[in-house]
């Protein structure tokens, strides 16, 4: 995961602005298409990366994730 352009976008963002929102990871990824399972991963990445993620709970829930979309 470290070499995807994606996760390089998700981080360098997260370093500027001191944390990701819901809004930047649907900016950046194809939060549709990702299974929960490669959502998780990734967040965990991130938070392991010291990127804070504040994310809707909704995003990680099984059925459509459209979290924020509003």
């Amino acid at each position: 995961m470290p070499a995807n352009p994606s996760y390089q976008r998700l981080l360098a963002l997260g370093e500027q602005q001191g944390g990701l929102t819901t809004h930047d990871l649907q900016q950046v990824l194809d939060v549709e298409q990702l299974s929960i399972h490669e959502l998780s991963d990734i967040l965990a990445r991130l938070e392991h990366a010291g990127i804070s993620v504040d994310i809707d709970a909704a995003l990680l829930s099984p059925g459509p994730r459209t979290a924020g979309l509003g």
